[in-house]
């Protein structure tokens, strides 16, 4: 249903999925429909179970999507290997600002995100 929300929504411009135990599988299906959502601008995945892995998943998706504005990953389990993906989607997208507090991220990344 969360697929179907995001690929088909043509009116809400946040969603809410924080502490939603969201790990890679589902991040998949996710990112799915991400990919192709343009009217989503603030997205908080904040408190779940996203890796690495998840994150290299998610950042491939939003190459192709330039409405997301604000990205929320706080408490997570992303590790460097995530946030150098997550830098890459930054360069691509300099409009999109993602907030990674509470991760395993080396303080030379951190500086790179709100």
């Amino acid at each position: 249903h969360l697929v179907y929300l995001l690929k088909f929504n043509y009116t809400a411009k946040e969603l809410l999925l924080n502490n939603n135990l969201i790990d890679e599988k589902a991040m998949i299906h996710i990112a799915s429909g991400l990919k192709i959502n343009n009217t989503l601008t603030y997205l908080d995945l904040s408190g779940n179970k996203i890796n690495d892995q998840a994150v290299a998943i998610l950042a491939h998706s939003l190459k192709y999507n330039s409405n997301l504005h604000f990205l929320i990953l706080d408490g997570n389990n992303i590790g460097n290997k995530g946030a150098q993906c997550l830098i890459e989607l930054i360069s691509i997208n300099p409009n999109l600002h993602i907030s990674i507090k509470d991760n395993q991220i080396d303080t030379m990344f951190r500086s790179r995100f709100f």
